[in-house]
């Protein structure tokens, strides 16, 4: 593929927040070769849970074939548990604990004032069985939101509009080939809402879990591994078990939930500044053992960018690098 995802933190030597390691756009995947002989270390988000046994072993798998490949590159794992990060240096893998959710962006999804909630709850998932969307099969109203449509889909889509008599299929609605939404029309369906759902049993850490909060939305989970519960609290998330009826239930206490938006928001966000800042003193201990003594906190506004994660074509962002 001729894109890399992720950001640039540090010039010389290269730090690199990279998508996770198995991806086709990530650092190693994409800009590595043109680096062979460069020092470079590299932070790899971490997409699924690594608490599984198998995924933790791929990513060894992974890191060690890359390695052999690139000495002169150093990974690092950035874990959403604690639970990852037993799993993984256990395993013999670097990495450091900080819930990715801590980089979603709040100035992007942000609270619209006075709009119209249409919906009680919404979903912004993939539209896939593992997401488990038809525990919404009790809810009065609910909006899927998911990422592009093609056909293999189509079965699943045909079964939940069926099982899911409350459901407004957003990407059908609004998008004429039902492609995925853009940051903006998430965040309008998402205000549109009173109630965020997360549904799945195994995932990672989900970034529409935080989404919904900084959105000001009280959010629902059912017990999961993966580490969405991150930056939750119980004064306006809550858990329930993984059935309709559960679900609806929860949905309901939520709607009388009396923590307001603006609340939900600033706890949210003031929860993702701590771990930004621990994120930030594990950055300058990297430096510094590069013999680099900086604040990473002095140039944050400039390097930081939503999630990280920004999609760059190979050929803009690599002679930037070269020259750096």
């Amino acid at each position: 593929m001729n894109v890399f995802r992720g950001s640039v933190l540090w010039s010389e030597p290269l730090v690199i927040f990279s998508a996770q390691i198995e991806a086709e756009t990530s650092f190693p995947r994409t800009l590595a070769p043109f680096f062979k002989d460069r020092r470079v270390i590299v932070l790899f988000l971490i997409a699924w849970t690594a608490e599984i046994e198998h995924t933790a072993d791929n990513l060894v798998k992974d890191a060690q074939f890359f390695k052999n490949l690139y000495p002169n590159h150093d990974y690092w794992f950035i874990c959403n548990t604690p639970g990852e990060v037993a799993n993984l240096s256990a395993r013999g893998l670097k990495t450091f604990f900080a819930n990715q959710n801590a980089f979603i962006d709040p100035n992007i999804y942000q609270i619209i004032p006075n709009v119209q909630k249409r919906f009680d709850a919404v979903y912004n998932a993939q539209l896939q069985s593992w997401k488990r969307h038809a525990l919404c099969a009790k809810l009065d109203s609910v909006a899927f939101i998911y990422h592009g449509f093609d056909e293999g889909q189509e079965d699943y889509l045909a079964e939940l509009r069926q099982s899911v008599p409350g459901a407004y299929f957003v990407n059908h609605s609004i998008r004429p080939k039902y492609d995925s939404l853009n940051k903006d029309e998430v965040v309008a369906v998402v205000n549109a809402a009173r109630v965020g759902l997360c549904l799945s049993k195994y995932e990672g850490a989900m970034h529409a879990s935080v989404e919904y909060m900084l959105c000001g939305l009280p959010v629902l989970t059912t017990p999961n591994m993966g580490g969405r519960d991150a930056f939750m609290d119980d004064r306006f998330t809550i858990q329930v078990d993984d059935n309709p009826e559960q679900v609806a239930s929860g949905v309901k206490q939520l709607l009388e939930n009396q923590t307001s938006p603006t609340d939900i928001r600033a706890i949210t966000v003031a929860k993702q500044k701590v771990t930004i800042e621990k994120f930030q003193t594990f950055l300058n201990s990297i430096l510094q053992q590069e013999g680099i003594r900086f604040n990473i906190s002095d140039i944050w506004d400039r390097i930081y960018i939503d999630k990280l994660l920004g999609w760059h074509p190979i050929d803009s962002i690599l002679p930037t690098l070269i020259q750096s």
